[in-house]
């Protein structure tokens, strides 16, 4: 069997956060919407946490630097310790 980083990734996000618990979404003023049309957002989870940072810690995420955000530079750092420390799916791959 292969491994498929997309369902590691879905399998790890489910874990932490299970269909049907409430969110809060806090969003950028000036950055609403990708290139895709997908709504960027920081997602907060019940407990106060943030899961943009646990998935780019955990990484299965990384930041854009595209889309600006007031959170870049921390983010960028947690993806480069991250990326240090072959976390996530830098296990498979040096760069995603």
């Amino acid at each position: 069997m292969t491994y498929n980083p997309g369902r590691a990734a879905t399998v790890f996000l489910f874990s932490v956060q299970p269909l049907g618990v409430h969110v809060t979404l806090y969003t950028e003023d000036n950055n609403f919407y990708d290139y895709y049309k997908r709504q960027l957002a920081y997602v907060i989870l019940p407990d106060g946490s943030c899961l943009n940072k646990l998935l780019i810690r955990e990484g299965y995420a990384k930041p854009e630097a595209e889309y600006y955000c007031k959170m870049l530079l921390e983010y960028e750092r947690i993806n480069f310790a991250t990326q240090q420390a072959r976390q996530g799916l830098y296990a498979l791959a040096p760069l995603f």
